[in-house]
C-alpha cells in the first residue's frame, strides 16, 4: 500500500496520514532522527453518508487520496480512498484484499474490449502492450479521469496515441439487504414495496429472514440467532411490522433487536404527505428517540404480590451519544433547532441527567439552537401548533409516544417511516402494527415500509433510486 491512516490508541483517532514514497529516500541522518509525526498529512474526515462523486470532488481539492471515512458519532467507519470514489462512480470496485483474481475485461467485437474501471494499469500494458501514463492514477477508471479533468459522461471518448476509450454506462454493485415480512399485514405490504423498488430500478438482493410467531414455533426464538447474524453481515435490514403478545408470551421482537444490535437512534421522519387529507398541512418535523435504555429496558419484578417494582434507565453514555446523533443529523439536514423533551421537573435525576447530557452537546454546536420542553406541554404545543418545532430529541418511553401522536398530525402511523441506527446495522421499518384484521383483504397501505424503503436508500448511498420513488 503506498498511504497508511495512522492511529493512536484506537482507529478512532486517526491521527495522519503517511505517505510510503517519503520513507523511501531517507539519508542515516534523518532515519536516526526520524520523528513520524513531520511525515502525516492531516486527514480528511468524511461523513458515510457522502455521494461518491462529492467526496472525489473533495479530495481532488484538498489534493489528497484518502479520506477517514466517520460514522453519525465520530467514530471511524473505514478509509476511503480516491480509487474507490472514482471506482465506484466509473466501475466495480475491487478490493485491494480481496484474494479473488477477475479477469477486469471482456472482448466486445474485433479489438474491442469492455474493462472494469477497476483495471489496473499495469495489466493494460501486460494485457494489450499498451503504456499509459501513470501520472497519479493506478487504474483505467483514475486515467480517464485524469485526462479528462473531470468524472467523463456516457459515451465521451478519448484517443491516445494507440488506443481509444469511451465511457460506458456502469452499474452499481448490487447490495443485499435482510428482509423480515412480518406478520399480519406485513407479507402483502412487503411484496407492494418489493415490485416498486423493482420497478425503480434499485441495485438490491433480499435475503429473507423469519422472526416472531413463526420463529418461536419453528425454532422455539422469536428472534433466531441467524436472524441478528444476517443483519450484522449485511449491515442493513428492511422490516415489516412484526406483532408482539400483550401481557404474555415471547418479548418484543423490535426492543431485541435494538439492544442486541445497539441500534440507539431511532428516527422517524414526520412530514404531510401530498394529496392526503390531514388536520394540518405542511408539518416537516423529525423525532429522534434513544432506543436502548429506559423504561424499556425490560427490568422489572414482582416485590410482593401485588407491588411490580420496573427500574428507568438513564446513562450518561448512552444521552451523549443519542444527543451527539442528533446535532449530527440536525447539522447533515440543514435543520436549525433541536428540542429536548423530557420530565426533569419531576425526575430530577434520570431526566435531569438526560437534560445535562443534551446541554453540554448543544454548547459543540452554536450553529444550531437547542431548547427544552417538558413533556406534556410539548404534547399539548405539538397539537395547537406542530410548525414551531423542527427536531425532537427524547428519552425511549416518551419518543415512543410522541413520535405515534406527531405520525397523527399528518394522517397517522400508515403514512411515516421509521429507522433504527447504529454503528454496526440499520434497520428500516414500518412504524404502524400488524393489523391481522385486514390481512390478505387488499386494504392494507404500503406507504410507511415504502417511505422506510427510502430512507434505507438514502443511507445506503443509492439515492437516485431514492429520488426515482
Amino acid at each position: 500500500l503506498s498511504r497508511l491512516p495512522v492511529y493512536r490508541g484506537s482507529l478512532d483517532n486517526v491521527v495522519g496520514i503517511l505517505h510510503a514514497k517519503d520513507l523511501f529516500d531517507l539519508s542515516d541522518e534523518e532515519e536516526r532522527k526520524f520523528s513520524l509525526g513531520r511525515y502525516l498529512d492531516p486527514p480528511l474526515r468524511e461523513p458515510e453518508v457522502k455521494r461518491a462523486e462529492d467526496l472525489f470532488r473533495e479530495m481532488r481539492r484538498r489534493r489528497t487520496h484518502m479520506a477517514v471515512v466517520v460514522d453519525e458519532h465520530g467514530g471511524t467507519a473505514g478509509i476511503a480512498t480516491i480509487e474507490d470514489a472514482l471506482e465506484e462512480l466509473l466501475g466495480p470496485i475491487q478490493d485491494e484484499f480481496d484474494e479473488e483474481e477477475t479477469p477486469g475485461f471482456v472482448a466486445a467485437g474485433d479489438r474491442t474490449f469492455l474493462l472494469e474501471g477497476s483495471y489496473r494499469l499495469d495489466d493494460v500494458e501486460e494485457q494489450f502492450g499498451l503504456s499509459l501514463p501513470r501520472d497519479e492514477a493506478e487504474t483505467i477508471a483514475g486515467h480517464l479521469m485524469l485526462r479528462f479533468g473531470r468524472i467523463p459522461r456516457k459515451g465521451e471518448r478519448w484517443k491516445g496515441r494507440r488506443a481509444e476509450f469511451s465511457r460506458m454506462t456502469s452499474q452499481p454493485r448490487e447490495r443485499v439487504v435482510t428482509l423480515i415480512r412480518g406478520d399480519g399485514i406485513g407479507p402483502e405490504v412487503t411484496d407492494a414495496v418489493l415490485a416498486i423498488l423493482d420497478a425503480a430500478g434499485a441495485p438490491l438482493d433480499f435475503e429473507d429472514a423469519v422472526v416472531g410467531r413463526k420463529a418461536e414455533e419453528e425454532e422455539g426464538d422469536p428472534l433466531p440467532a441467524r436472524v441478528i447474524e444476517s443483519i450484522r453481515r449485511n449491515r442493513v435490514a428492511l422490516k415489516a411490522p412484526v406483532g408482539t403478545p400483550i401481557g404474555k408470551g415471547f418479548s418484543s421482537v423490535n426492543v431485541r433487536l435494538r439492544q442486541t444490535l445497539e441500534l440507539f437512534a431511532n428516527l422517524r421522519p414526520v412530514k404531510t404527505v401530498p394529496g392526503i387529507p390531514a388536520r394540518y398541512q405542511g408539518v416537516d418535523l423529525v423525532v429522534i428517540r434513544e432506543n436502548t435504555e429506559d423504561l424499556y429496558s425490560g427490568l422489572e419484578h414482582v416485590v410482593v404480590p401485588g407491588v411490580v417494582e420496573s427500574l428507568k434507565i438513564i446513562t450518561e453514555v448512552a444521552s451523549t451519544r443519542i444527543a451527539r446523533f442528533a446535532f449530527e443529523y440536525a447539522k447533515r439536514e440543514g435543520r436549525r433547532r433541536i428540542t429536548a423533551v423530557h420530565k426533569a421537573n419531576i425526575m430530577k435525576l434520570s431526566d435531569g441527567l438526560f437534560l445535562d447530557c443534551f446541554r453540554r452537546v448543544a454548547a459543540g454546536y452554536p450553529e444550531i439552537a437547542a431548547d427544552d420542553r417538558i413533556v406534556d406541554a410539548a404534547c399539548m404545543r405539538l397539537v395547537l401548533n406542530p410548525d414551531i418545532f423542527d427536531v425532537l430529541l427524547l428519552e425511549n418511553l416518551y419518543g415512543d409516544i410522541v413520535s405515534d401522536l406527531a405520525a397523527g398530525l399528518v394522517g397517522g402511523l400508515g403514512l411515516v417511516p421509521g429507522a433504527n441506527l447504529g454503528r454496526e446495522a440499520a434497520v428500516f421499518e414500518a412504524v404502524h402494527g400488524t393489523a391481522p384484521d385486514i390481512a390478505g383483504t387488499g386494504q392494507a397501505n404500503p406507504t410507511a415500509l415504502l417511505l422506510s424503503a427510502v430512507l434505507m436508500l438514502r443511507h445506503i448511498d443509492l439515492p437516485t433510486y431514492a429520488e426515482t420513488i
